[in-house]
């Protein structure tokens, strides 16, 4: 007697069931991982930018604090009201340059504005103080 063997799974010849990933599966994990992994350098890019930029503004806000407080006490003299005065103040080990304007608004008041830069723009802060002259 010849003994027929069952095609169905589940009788005499189970088929074997293994766990595990699936190519497609890991593939479509290894994309969400790079798109997760671009948008936090991309973040972090963007962080270091706006660090450099806030450092930036500080130091040449500081500056033109300093230039116009000099100008009011007197240590840095307007030879003539309708010119402006320029400089160079190292700090944070970087130049920094700067621009005077004094603008004289009647007999006893006067406007001064402090420009700051890296360059000749100018364009990192600009800081504007009024005097009383008596």
């Amino acid at each position: 007697m010849v003994k027929l063997r069952s095609q169905h799974p589940t009788m005499s010849n189970p088929i074997k069931t293994e766990s595990g990933f699936t190519l497609i599966e890991v593939i479509i994990a290894l994309a969400i991982l790079a798109i997760a992994l671009s948008s936090i350098i991309i973040s972090s890019t963007e962080l270091v930018r706006n660090v450099q930029y806030l450092r930036n503004k500080t130091i040449a806000t500081w500056i033109a604090s300093n230039v116009i407080n000099e100008a009011r006490v007197g240590l840095i003299q307007a030879p003539d009201l309708t010119k402006s005065i320029y400089g160079k103040t190292n700090m944070m080990n970087r130049d920094w340059l700067w621009r005077l304007k004094f603008i004289r608004l009647n007999e006893q008041q006067y406007q001064i504005t402090a420009d700051v830069g890296q360059d000749n723009t100018y364009h990192d802060a600009n800081l504007v103080s009024f005097v009383r002259s008596d």
